[in-house]
């Protein structure tokens, strides 16, 4: 199998497939990976990251946002790296978080403390509160630091590809091909349980119709970033700037 010759660089908001990506790329290079879980952790690991990358590709993956990915490694030529993003549905990705935390209680802290028993509704509105950068607009803000306007130019200004979570395993083999390595295998399948925020009788059950009305105002520019995705490049951006064909 040949070892990619670029780094790629996820950036990756919660719950938007990360785990199939990952579970394929630490595969494709041969455990190269560096994971990073906010933007105070990739400042205090920024001299490693660089070191690593210049010295062999790596697979680097971040709950960070694009332009704190661009500062921290600006000195990394932009043609060793190719840079990717997964979006989601957005209700159905923090209906996802939701359940995600009710799975792994220290996953996002002390919400689970705060919110267990409390159903969704409380969830949600106990995070717009108190982190609203996870769950209002956050897809545009990881890939842009801003709204739905800079995120549309950083898809297709900055971006090698993005892709909605319904092409992740299309997404994945481009990215494997710009980087110049080799899949092995298809990707992971993504979760399909029966309490999977992608089944529409739980959408249902933990969203009534009010509180639908209010997620979707709060998260508009991430609906409006959903829909150009999938109605200008039928759910898969492909850069220009590497030639993979």
């Amino acid at each position: 199998m040949g070892h990619p010759n670029k780094s790629a660089i996820l950036v990756h908001n919660e719950r938007t497939g990360g785990n199939s990506l990952h579970e394929a790329l630490e595969f494709i290079y041969s455990g190269k990976t560096i994971r990073v879980n906010s933007s105070d952790d990739l400042k205090d690991q920024k001299s490693f990251i660089v070191a690593a990358i210049l010295e062999a590709p790596h697979y680097v993956a971040g709950h960070v946002t694009l332009p704190d990915f661009q500062n921290a490694l600006r000195d990394i030529r932009r043609k060793d790296m190719v840079v990717f993003s997964c979006i989601r549905e957005p209700i159905e990705r923090i209906v996802s978080l939701y359940n995600f935390n009710l799975r792994v209680p220290t996953a996002l802290g002390s919400v689970y403390k705060q919110t267990a028993g409390r159903g969704f509704s409380y969830f949600y509105f106990y995070m717009v509160e108190n982190y609203p950068s996870m769950v209002v607009n956050s897809q545009c803000r990881y890939l842009s630091g801003a709204g739905f306007v800079e995120a549309r130019i950083a898809v297709e200004k900055t971006f090698d590809a993005v892709a909605d979570l319904s092409r992740i395993d299309d997404l994945l083999s481009y990215v494997v091909k710009l980087t110049g390595g080799e899949a092995a295998s298809a990707v992971p399948k993504l979760n399909s349980n029966a309490e999977s925020a992608s089944n529409p009788e739980v959408l249902q059950r933990l969203v009534g119709p009010a509180l639908r009305r209010k997620m979707e105002n709060d998260n508009a520019e991430d609906l409006v970033l959903r829909e150009f995705l999938l109605n200008d490049f039928d759910g898969l951006f492909k850069s220009g700037n590497i030639n993979a064909d």
